[in-house]
């Protein structure tokens, strides 16, 4: 049985440069992720994977400018959820950032962000422009569609 207020929700929004500015986004789109009884534990997933890129987006992207901004674009469905962020910077290319579980690298502050995103999420593309991240969370039992 098909419940319509139930089977997605989406948002596409831009908020400010600035940390916090996108809480109201993340409360409402892991209560849709509850509302579909997505577990625990995913909807921790996704939470750390958003926070990460969100915070990556303010510091990195947009070198902390609270007059630039950042779009957030989140689809939740029964079966995935789809979160692209976007910021104003000139990008970069993540095959150029140093794999943090390497002994050379284990004192480099960079790489741990996107390694942790890629852990937490089923699938994670960049934009060729280096400045906005896709990242796509399918369900445990959906993992290898």
């Amino acid at each position: 049985m098909s419940m319509p207020d139930r089977e997605n929700w989406c948002c596409d929004v831009s908020v400010p440069g600035k940390s916090g500015a996108h809480a109201g986004i993340l409360e409402s789109m892991l209560f849709h992720m509850d509302q579909l009884e997505w577990s625990k534990k995913e909807q921790f997933n996704v939470q750390l994977a958003f926070e990460e890129a969100i915070s990556n987006a303010i510091k990195h992207g947009n070198i902390s400018d609270p007059n630039k901004i950042v779009r957030v674009a989140c689809q939740v469905f029964p079966d995935h959820v789809t979160i692209t962020i976007e910021d104003e910077g000139k990008g970069f290319d993540p095959e150029q950032v140093p794999d943090p579980r390497l002994p050379d690298n284990i004192l480099i502050p960079s790489g741990r962000g996107i390694l942790l995103i890629r852990h937490m999420m089923s699938r994670v593309e960049f934009a060729p422009s280096g400045n906005a991240i896709t990242m796509i969370k399918y369900r445990d039992s959906q993992k290898n569609r």
